[in-house]
């Protein structure tokens, strides 16, 4: 792929990344209004912190097409941190009481566990190519047994707060999928990378103002504030 195709190619997944956020977080948003935060202002805050995470996810996925095999250490990355995850957030929910830091180190610690998960995913996505029968397909067992603990583990949960948060993590992976596979329109492509910058620096200055509203997004949707946590204390 050329410079010039792999700027098109990202800028058209920055463009359907950010728009896919925008309708993805009204459920957070509705979430977050119950709480006390103002509607508008509580979307367009999950808005540009959402677009933060996913879009340049989606744009490093579109470009690097067609995948190599180890691309797909992401997933299994992410379903064998599903479980510890699913841990560590109901200790975390017990043993703090400040919403808003507790928020922050989650998405910290999430972020940590799952690139290390990937890289380790890599390592065996890699030496299970090599082998023949069932060894080489380690990588989906591993998968479904990551997949099946973390449903094992979120059951108590169903009901709660961790509920709405898997939602939420779910629609952002949809959105990535979206914007990574979508046909490309060119003038998605030319608008992408102002239309991204615009609605993140508009979720992150003018969403995240008031401190109510930073509060209610840390109680009700702390998955799509993600890293806008640590950016706006």
């Amino acid at each position: 792929m050329s410079a010039t195709d792999a700027r098109a190619s990202g800028g058209h997944a920055l463009a359907v990344a950010t728009l896919g956020s925008a309708v993805i977080v009204v459920p957070a948003a509705l979430r977050a209004s119950a709480g006390g935060a103002g509607l508008a202002m509580a979307w367009l805050a999950l808005w540009g912190s959402a677009a933060l995470m996913i879009a340049p996810v989606a744009g490093a996925y579109r470009v690097a097409r067609p995948l190599s095999p180890l691309a797909f250490s992401l997933p299994l990355g992410l379903a064998l941190a599903l479980g510890p995850l699913m841990v560590f957030a109901r200790v975390l929910k017990t043993a703090t009481h400040h919403r808003p830091l507790g928020a922050a180190t989650f998405a910290l610690v999430a972020a940590l566990l799952i690139l290390g998960a990937t890289a380790g995913s890599a390592r065996v996505i890699d030496w299970s190519r090599a082998r023949d029968g069932a060894l080489s397909k380690l990588p989906h067992v591993l998968a479904a047994l990551g997949l099946a603990l973390g449903a094992l583990l979120a059951m108590p949960a169903l009901g709660s707060e961790l509920r709405a948060a898997m939602l939420d993590g779910a629609l952002a992976v949809a959105v990535v999928a979206v914007a990574t596979w979508v046909p490309e329109r060119p003038a998605l492509a030319r608008a992408g990378l102002v239309l991204w910058l615009v609605v993140v620096a508009s979720g992150l200055g003018l969403g995240l103002s008031a401190p109510e509203t930073r509060t209610a997004l840390a109680d009700r949707s702390p998955v799509l504030l993600g890293l806008s946590g640590w950016l706006r204390p």
